[in-house]
């Protein structure tokens, strides 16, 4: 019960904090620079993150699920494809890792034009 509730906290402050830099940078509507800049800072803290709460080790358990769960998933789940990417092509895994950044922007993409398209047939 304290790892949902730590979770949820991680995931309401990373929503807020989400939703006051897209507000405080609006979009023109030309091009979503908030998005690629929450999605830029998300991926910053990932790798600062990462560091600290699984190579060095200091945190708990609850801290890193805290942040890696709740806070950057609610941020921007754009942190962890950046990731897996990085890790993917870390491991030598570099085909695997392009084939992974081609298939996830192609299907997600897809996978929304056919959302809106199923929509409005209902």
């Amino acid at each position: 019960m304290i790892k949902i509730a730590v979770i949820a906290l991680g995931g309401a402050l990373g929503a807020v904090c989400r939703y006051l830099i897209v507000e405080k940078f609006f979009d023109d509507g030309k091009f979503p620079f908030s998005t690629l800049l929450v999605n830029s800072i998300g991926s910053f803290l990932m790798g600062i993150f990462f560091v600290f709460l699984v190579e060095k080790n200091v945190f708990s358990t609850e801290i890193k699920d805290f942040i890696f769960i709740g806070f950057l998933s609610a941020f921007t789940t754009f942190s962890a494809f950046a990731f897996e990417v990085y890790y993917l092509a870390h491991n030598q895994n570099i085909l695997i890792a392009l084939l992974y950044i081609i298939a996830s922007v192609i299907l997600c993409v897809i996978m929304v034009f056919l959302g809106i398209h199923i929509m409005r047939l209902i």
